[in-house]
């Protein structure tokens, strides 16, 4: 597992083994964005995304800035709705620090991607020619997939910050799919090993997850992601609560380059998820030691008095964000404290 930014909202931690799935739902797919009316413009006039309110001026929100260890920044965002995907797209913008753009290869650890499913391929594709939005995918255009018989073409390009897209036909398209070009959409992460991997996102974080069971090297799927060679391995699930899909890639026999950026960063990725809600305790104890990510550092940070930061190196960042009160504010310390003096996040 790699670097995406994992939120836990609105709840508290998880417990026992037995206890329910410590995520209760799913709020935004996000990414950091270099210039936020730009990228706003592209996800409107290519896909037809409406967003949610209007853009406000940027602000130094001493929770936001705190959560993502981002002092001295100012925060702006936008939010769309995405038709059908029981998640949104959340845009972030982060101005006044340094910030350092990268865009990975869809086969490296920790490349995440957004799978939109489109009405019409080929109009969405004309729109993305028109928008000067280079195509990853090897012909150069949308590539058929899946059985010979079927509709399903897709064709790989990136945003305006580099962010991988998946532009796929729907096919078929229901008689209740919504309107617009967009019918629905899913979440990818591209993953280092698939088995440490879900020892977290199922084990530990409760995902219904189905491990892919072998690799395969489908030209048709490599030359739609823009590779060359190799293989790759899918697995993929639900978050708990909500109809939001999650699929994790692992390849093989291709040079790979773990991307890792700061969650300010343009084209750094993130998930926002709702939490449930347990006093911890000795709820931690129960979970096996050898299921957490390493971290570099036992680091955690305050952002406000319900507020708890605890950044794990391969997910970037987990956050735990409680009811306003000092009890769950107190539980949340003993929590660092337990994971840190456990080891569990060194």
């Amino acid at each position: 597992m790699r670097n995406l930014a994992i939120f836990l909202l609105s709840g508290a931690v998880f417990g026992q083994t037995n206890a329910p799935a410590p995520v209760a739902g799913m709020q935004n797919f996000i990414h950091s964005v270099a210039n936020l009316e730009k990228s706003v413009a592209f996800y409107r006039e290519v896909f037809g995304l409406e967003m949610n309110g209007e853009l406000r001026p940027p602000n130094a929100n001493p929770t936001v800035l705190g959560l993502v260890n981002a002092g001295g920044a100012k925060f702006r965002a936008a939010t769309f709705k995405i038709p059908g995907a029981g998640f949104g797209l959340e845009l972030t913008e982060f101005t006044g620090i340094d910030r350092k753009p990268a865009q990975p290869n869809h086969w490296d650890p920790g490349a995440a991607d957004l799978a939109l499913r489109v009405r019409d391929v080929d109009a969405a594709f004309a729109a993305l020619k028109k928008a000067g939005a280079p195509i990853i995918s090897l012909p150069g255009a949308p590539v058929k997939i899946g059985p010979p018989a079927g509709k399903i073409r897709s064709v790989f390009t990136r945003d305006p910050d580099g962010y991988i897209l998946e532009v796929i036909q729907a096919d078929p398209i229901a008689t209740d799919a919504p309107a617009g070009m967009v019918i629905t959409a899913t979440m990818g992460l591209t993953v280092g090993d698939t088995e440490k991997t879900l020892a977290f996102y199922r084990d530990i974080l409760g995902m219904d997850i189905k491990a892919g069971a072998a690799f395969g090297g489908n030209k048709a799927i490599l030359d739609m992601v823009g590779a060359s060679s190799g293989q790759v391995k899918q697995s993929a699930g639900t978050v708990p609560g909500s109809t939001a899909r999650i699929e994790f890639y692992e390849f093989k026999d291709i040079s790979r380059t773990p991307f890792r950026l700061r969650i300010p960063d343009p084209g750094s990725p993130a998930l926002s998820l709702n939490s449930t809600v347990h006093p911890p305790g000795e709820a931690v104890s129960s979970i096996p030691r050898a299921s957490w990510p390493k971290t570099g550092s036992q680091a955690s940070r305050n952002t406000t008095p319900n507020v708890r930061l605890v950044p794990p190196r391969s997910c970037r960042a987990l956050s735990l964000r409680m009811k306003p009160s000092w009890r769950t504010a107190r539980s949340i310390r003993n929590l660092v404290r337990s994971l840190t003096t456990s080891g569990r996040f060194r």
